[in-house]
């Protein structure tokens, strides 16, 4: 309990809503590092800190909302800082667009799009040519995403090559099944 709270009885959640923000705890409540929230402070992406001292700055849920709005939009729906913020003013009229796709999820969604990307980038060129960064420009998400859905790029190179596998599979099986079964082959 903060030592604002007083414990008189106070609704610890509107008081977890109107007591000033740390960074720390910023960080702490949306998992966005800290490094990532002065950038975005810089980009205009969330709104500007409330001046506590010369040198000491509070943040509230305003900064917590645009912090997790702006993290949807780059996942989600794959969005670039750039397109973030020209659809942030239609988001502050109506923030539940930032829950939804933007896109047509053709292939169900942002891992399916970079396995794709990925088995193109790797037949087009070596493993060690292909960054990380190239995959999410293609697969038009953020980098950080690829993080979120691979662990690296080995692992998506790994689910790249299952994929491939298992279509070769069922096509064989498909083929097998023309002729037949395994019976007449």
């Amino acid at each position: 309990m903060r030592a604002s709270d007083g414990g008189g009885g106070r609704d610890p959640a509107v008081a977890a809503a109107r007591d000033p923000l740390s960074l720390s705890d910023l960080v702490a409540r949306t998992g966005i590092p800290a490094s990532t929230v002065h950038h975005y402070l810089r980009s205009g992406l969330i709104p500007p800190p409330n001046r506590e001292a010369p040198n000491r700055f509070s943040y509230d849920e305003r900064h917590v909302a645009a912090l997790r709005a702006v993290r949807r939009l780059r996942e989600t729906r794959g969005l670039s800082l750039e397109e973030i913020a020209a659809v942030l003013p239609e988001l502050g009229a109506h923030p539940e667009l930032a829950d939804g796709p933007d896109r047509p999820e053709v292939d169900g969604g942002a891992a399916d799009r970079l396995v794709a990307v990925a088995i193109e980038a790797f037949r087009e060129h070596a493993f060690e040519e292909v960054t990380v960064a190239d995959l999410a420009l293609r697969a038009g998400v953020a980098k950080g995403s690829v993080y979120h859905h691979f662990a690296s790029k080995e692992e998506l190179f790994a689910a790249a090559v299952g994929r491939v596998l298992a279509e070769t599979a069922d096509a064989f099986a498909d083929v097998v099944g023309r002729l037949g079964g395994p019976a007449r082959v």
